[in-house]
């Protein structure tokens, strides 16, 4: 892990690491021909550093001492000038070497050329203010070296692609032996910073903004002390000055309660300072200075949070809503004139938000007035319409004022009710939507009725089971979806054998008993997906669909010809039963219809009879012609 050091403590190492690689670099054959005697005295390393503090001076002296002391130590400099080197070139900063008199880039490292987008090559000799979008004022105090340079400024580069990037420079001039002016900078890419602090400062205006045009107090509340910060605004709502109530507390606050609210407003304080709930809103009639009352919102959140979990800071606003309570006060009195009426009403905000329900709603679903008032209909819903009916009824709302249909919802008791159901905005003075009422009626047992009748067109009155026309839908859909799916579908006709005997032996209520008997037994023997269908009064149509081969049939088919022929007892009365049952399958090599696979089918089902009665026979079209 990189170990972190501050911005000085970096800026003095690398000067000192890149002074001595440029001195080692440039000088280092003077240096190795003088006598070690004379570099602890040598006054032009002194001048080299001299604006970088007696303590690198006294450093440079030690190591000078150290690595030149006499002309045959050359080769021990190489493996320090390595080391130095390699600091420079891997150093993650962005580090240069300028000279000062012709303004040119001496070196690089990796880090600069990869910021700039140029080959380390190309940026060495390039002059300076090419990477520059615009002339930097600072530039001739810090490139010389006899004047303090500023601590670092800022300035917009450009990379190569074109691209400006604002650059935090710290820079540092010097002299080397011979002279020449330097200035060694490391440079910090700060426009990521700089963009976040201007888009942090837009939204602090645009909030302020925002609280100034909403007319709203603000508030900050410290939970421990009880210390709330308040602006102006919220003062100023009651009557007051800042003054006047300075220093505010949240005693100060439940002191200008009105009487009535206060227990309210001291609970859900409480709760929030427990730590039981991190928000809170209320609506709370409050004193002002000059003796009136005004109903207010607040609303607020914790954001601020102690390690252990205890809350410590909580930040809301506070709104005058007395016009809307008053309004509401007004609507609840319009509503007490349909009190007495057989449909259910409800009056709502503009948030959906109950104000007030007659008698005759509680009626209709058990919720008392007191229950709902302050919730939304969603209390309410069975779960049976998606979001996109509630989101077409809103949309008819705005677009119209006015909504009608049917909708099922759920009573206190959890039961699902059938409502007929007319949405109705109503508007103010200067027409502007204020709320909602809504009338409902009760329509379940219409709606029930109508079930009753839709199941009865569709489905045998005896045995329960779909009837002709139920099958004759579900058949052409299985073979839609079988032409879709590539999978077959079987269509067999099964016909009880002897059954007219039965009737006419032990009379119609025996025999109506063994059909339901005999229709749930087959039917057990099915899938959910297949179909047993009664079509006349012992004549039965099966669909078996999503089959992957045709032979998966003859199975189930099988089993329903030995369910058939079990004994049975009905009333005490032991009878015997058999079905002959034909088959045939979709698709086929020429396209055929429904009504052909049926007759195909009950073909199929009289060579059963014909060979015996009791069995599965397939249909074969050579056959049914000779039966022809």
């Amino acid at each position: 892990m990189p170990i972190r050091t501050s911005p000085q403590v970096a800026i003095r190492t690398a000067t000192l690491l890149l002074a001595v690689l440029i001195w080692l670099g440039t000088a280092g054959h003077a240096l190795a021909e003088k006598p070690a005697t004379t570099l602890a005295g040598d006054t032009s390393i002194t001048s080299l550093f001299g604006s970088t503090g007696a303590w690198l001076t006294t450093l440079l002296l030690a190591l000078g001492a150290g690595w030149f002391a006499g002309r045959r130590r050359k080769t021990a400099l190489e493996p320090e000038m390595a080391r130095l080197q390699h600091c420079f070139e891997d150093n993650s900063s962005i580090l240069m070497l300028t000279n000062s008199e012709t303004g040119r880039i001496v070196n690089a490292n990796q880090a600069a050329a990869e910021f700039y987008g140029w080959p380390r090559e190309s940026l060495i000799d390039r002059p300076l203010h090419e990477l520059w979008t615009e002339p930097c004022k600072h530039w001739s105090r810090s490139s010389r070296p006899e004047l303090p340079a500023p601590a670092c400024h800022l300035h917009t580069h450009k990379r190569r692609n074109g691209e400006k990037r604002r650059v935090e420079v710290h820079a540092t001039p010097f002299r080397d032996q011979d002279g020449t002016a330097h200035v060694f900078s490391i440079l910090h890419d700060v426009t990521e910073r700089e963009r976040a602090a201007e888009a942090l400062e837009r939204e602090r205006s645009r909030l302020a903004n925002v609280i100034e045009s909403s007319q709203a107090g603000t508030w900050e509340w410290e939970i421990d002390s009880g210390k709330m910060t308040c602006n102006k605004r919220w003062v100023e709502m009651l009557g007051y000055g800042l003054d006047e109530l300075a220093p505010i507390t949240i005693e100060t606050w439940q002191g200008l309660v009105h009487d009535d609210d206060r227990a309210l407003v001291s609970s859900k304080l409480a709760a929030c300072r427990q730590g039981g709930q991190d928000a809170c809103e209320i609506e709370a009639r409050m004193r002002c200075r000059n003796g009136g009352t005004m109903w207010t919102l607040a609303q607020g959140r914790i954001l601020e949070w102690a390690p252990g979990g205890e809350p410590l800071k909580m930040w809301g606003t506070l709104h005058d809503v007395s016009h809307r309570k008053r309004m509401e006060q007004d609507l609840w009195l319009a509503a007490s004139v349909f009190s007495q009426a057989n449909e259910a009403i409800m009056i709502t905000d503009l948030d959906a938000r109950i104000i007030d329900v007659n008698q005759a709603f509680t009626h209709m679903t058990g919720w008392e007035r007191e229950e709902v008032v302050g919730h939304t209909p969603k209390l309410f819903q069975s779960g049976l319409h998606g979001p996109d009916f509630y989101r077409e009824m809103r949309n008819r709302l705005k677009r119209t004022g006015h909504w009608s249909g049917e909708v099922w919802n759920c009573n206190k008791a959890g039961e699902l009710y059938a409502e007929r159901l007319t949405i109705s905005v109503v508007r103010d003075a200067q027409d502007r939507p204020c709320n909602y009422i809504a009338l409902a009626s009760d329509i379940t047992d219409l709606k029930n009725y109508q079930k009753e009748l839709e199941h009865r067109a569709s489905h045998d009155e005896l045995t329960g089971l779909p009837n002709r026309v139920l099958m004759a839908d579900r058949l052409r859909q299985s073979m839609a979806t079988s032409r879709r799916s590539g999978k077959f579908l079987a269509v067999a006709f099964l016909d009880l054998d002897g059954f007219k005997s039965v009737n006419d032996r032990h009379g119609h209520d025996i025999g109506d008993r063994l059909l339901k008997s005999m229709s749930e037994d087959l039917n057990d023997e099915l899938r959910a997906t297949d179909t047993l269908s009664r079509i006349s009064g012992d004549e039965f149509v099966i669909l078996l669909t999503d089959l992957e081969q045709v032979a998966q049939a003859y199975p189930v088919l099988d089993r329903l010809v030995s369910t058939a022929a079990a004994n049975r007892v009905v009333n005490g009365r032991d009878i015997h039963l058999s079905a002959s049952v034909g088959v045939t399958f979709y698709p086929q090599p020429q396209e055929v219809d429904d009504e052909t696979l049926l007759r195909q089918a009950d073909a199929a089902m009289y060579r059963a009879k014909r060979a015996g009665r009791g069995r599965l026979v397939p249909y074969e079209p050579s056959a049914a012609e000779d039966s022809c």
